[in-house]
């Protein structure tokens, strides 16, 4: 899947501070940036700021660039122009300096981290995302790593040389442990007191084997002793795949030849299945139960291709024979983006052109609000800047703007002081409305 890189601004109104910084995402920039991603800010304050107060801040694409590198050195020039870190308008700590980051004149790869794959017990370099995304990755420290000692249950540190040697030791992250929970046979991150509290939870180690119980046909982490004592276990080897088969929704495990053969058996990448969302249209790896549960959720192979069906303007997967056979199958492609007509409130496709293009088209990311009269009838509708369509449509921005983050409080019911100023201003016809912005 395409990625997009680009540098972008963050400003907060309310104090007039910015912050420059580069990002790279599956998402075209306009709908990632101050929807799902808030900057790379250390500072945990700066990002829920900006989801419990979104008016306060303005966000801006500075510039979009083919490759990460490209985005980087432009940041790194921004940075270095504005001396971001010294700078009283701006929010950065650090002035960007090609991979690294300079803060007191030490400099240190924030890209990378060392980390220990409890999975198989080998040490790692991965991206600081993965580490954040995946619970079976633990942080090191100078070769050291935080256990519990299942023979005391006490937290102790020691040599990574010491916790391979030993399966009595429990790697723990953040004062948490990797267990399975042998309710569902998911490995999951839990305090030190609920390990010990639960029996349910099962210790994960090297001294464990991942295989398939061909009984209920679920992945499961067993000891070495009981694989060699049970038929019905049979080991993941490395010439097989765990697929779906969505004849019957079941999970099985087969061989590469007949995965690669027969379309109806999908891949499960870590006990998930690759899909395209039809809501957004993006690729996701979700659970298999997710998969069965939502109809959005269509399964990706290589012989179908996303589309818009322009008789109806749905979304839909289709054969390739289809796609290149029917003129009304249009690809989804990356220059076009999912957006609202609001002349007719109808969901779209439409080149990334036309929606910079026409005002008429909203992103489906972006916020919606009703406003009402005073007799509790909607009024107007409005998708994304509340406070510049109020004012293109002749409203009191400040007050509607007020009210909704007041819950809904009802304009000027308490301002007889103010009555005249508001007739001349010609906001007092609105007293009583109130606005609510509308969650999705």
């Amino acid at each position: 899947m395409k990625k997009y890189h680009y540098v972008y601004r963050i400003t907060n109104k309310i104090t007039g501070k910015h912050y420059y910084g580069s990002r790279s995402s599956k998402r075209l920039p306009f709908e990632d940036l101050g929807h799902f991603y808030f900057s790379s800010y250390t500072n945990k304050y700066f990002k829920i700021d900006q989801k419990q107060n979104p008016t306060h801040y303005k966000y801006k694409v500075i510039k979009e660039f083919s490759t990460r590198k490209e985005a980087n050195e432009f940041e790194i020039l921004l940075h270095k122009k504005f001396d971001v870190k010294n700078h009283p308008k701006f929010t950065n700590k650090a002035n960007q300096t090609s991979s690294k980051f300079d803060t007191t004149g030490k400099s240190f790869n924030t890209n990378k981290l060392t980390v220990l794959d409890i999975r198989d017990g080998k040490t790692k370099q991965v991206n600081k995302s993965e580490y954040h995304e995946y619970s079976y990755y633990v942080s090191l420290s100078k070769n050291k790593i935080a256990v519990l000692d299942t023979r005391d249950n006490l937290t102790k540190q020691i040599s990574l040389h010491e916790y391979k040697s030993c399966d009595y030791y429990i790697a723990i992250a953040s004062k948490k442990i990797a267990a399975i929970d042998t309710r569902d046979n998911n490995i999951k991150h839990i305090s030190v007191e609920d390990y010990n509290k639960y029996d349910y939870y099962k210790t994960v180690s090297t001294g464990k084997v991942v295989v398939l119980d061909t009984r209920d046909n679920n992945i499961k982490h067993i000891s070495v002793e009981d694989y060699n004592t049970n038929d019905y276990y049979k080991v993941l080897s490395s010439g097989q795949v765990s697929v779906i088969d969505i004849r019957d929704n079941t999970t099985k495990r087969v061989s590469v030849e007949d995965y690669k053969k027969y379309t109806y058996y999908k891949s499960i990448f870590s006990g998930k299945l690759s899909v395209i969302d039809t809501r957004d249209n993006q690729v996701k790896h979700i659970s298999i139960n997710e998969y069965k549960k939502f109809d959005y959720y269509v399964s990706t192979t290589s012989n179908t291709v996303a589309v818009l069906d322009i008789r109806d303007n749905t979304t839909k997967r289709v054969s390739v024979e289809d796609y290149n056979t029917y003129d009304y199958y249009v690809s989804l492609s990356s220059n076009t983006c999912l957006v609202l007509d609001t002349r007719d409130n109808t969901t779209k496709r439409v080149s990334v052109e036309d929606y910079n293009t026409y005002d008429y088209y909203v992103s489906m990311l972006s916020k919606k609000y009703n406003i009402y009269n005073s007799k509790g009838e909607v009024e107007y509708t409005i998708y994304g800047n509340f406070t510049k369509q109020c004012k293109a449509l002749g409203l009191p921005s400040y007050g509607l703007k007020e009210s909704y983050l007041n819950g809904g409080k009802a304009l000027y019911m308490e301002s007889k002081s103010n009555t005249e100023r508001l007739k001349k201003q010609g906001y007092w016809k609105f007293r009583g409305w109130y606005a609510l912005r509308i969650e999705k």
